[in-house]
């Protein structure tokens, strides 16, 4: 998972910093394959970690926390870009 988290940082970094559209699209689908191998390996640790008769429990509530940060993020991200920029919010 380490290898991922450290993928998505620097494809996040490489979008931020992307002075034309070849690094951008390349970062981009890099940070893809970081944050789909981080969501499956995040889940099998959730459901790894818990009882085996709470992994339903784990399971939705590892999706909720998910997809609650990717309905809100953009959102509080968004109220700051004015004062930093898109670049800054990379």
């Amino acid at each position: 998972m380490y290898p991922a988290i450290f993928l998505f940082s620097i494809c996040l970094l490489l979008i931020g910093i992307a002075q034309n559209g070849f690094v951008l699209l390349l970062a981009g689908t890099l940070l893809a394959v970081g944050y789909g191998t981080i969501v499956s390996a995040a889940q099998a640790i959730a459901i790894k970690e818990s009882p085996k008769h709470r992994v339903g429990l784990a399971t939705s509530t590892f999706f909720i926390f998910m997809d609650t940060g990717m309905g809100l993020g953009p959102y509080l991200i968004g109220t700051i870009v004015p004062y930093v920029g898109y670049s800054g919010t990379y």
